[in-house]
């Protein structure tokens, strides 16, 4: 039997790049697309962290099965870490991408170029029954 992991996303994209990596591995992924009634996560926690952790748990109690989920948004210096972990509904529930750099770029209006510091940031994180919860950052 060939070797699962399925990754907590609908994204095609993100789970076209997990399979080309995985496929080295000779490690078959599946994605919530995959699964049937696959629940939306709602991600409550606080950080970054937490709503991987969120993700990666509550998909691998449902499924048995090891699992990658990820958090990331941008982290702008001057707006004190905001969007940060709401990056992705900044604007709204409704999750607009125009509408959150718009409301990003109001909030910045007076903000010398000098200043304009940001960070990219992303928690990945891994939940297997009986292994635990393992992560890595990484910031761009």
């Amino acid at each position: 039997m060939k070797k699962q992991v399925i990754i907590a996303t609908k994204n095609k994209g993100k789970a076209k790049e997990f399979e080309e990596l995985f496929s080295a591995l000779k490690v078959e992924t599946l994605t919530l697309l995959d699964l049937d009634n696959a629940p939306d996560v709602e991600e409550t926690g606080n950080t970054f962290e937490e709503n991987a952790t969120i993700k990666a748990e509550a998909i691998s109690k449902m499924t048995g099965k090891i699992v990658i989920a990820d958090d990331s948004g941008l982290v702008i210096d001057e707006l004190d870490g905001r969007p940060g972990i709401y990056s992705a509904r900044y604007a709204g529930e409704h999750k607009n991408d125009e509408e959150n750099i718009d409301k990003v770029l109001l909030e910045m209006k007076d903000v010398p170029d000098e200043k304009r510091t940001a960070r990219f940031f992303l928690r990945v994180g891994c939940f297997g029954t009986g292994y635990g919860y393992n992560r890595c950052n990484w910031e761009m």
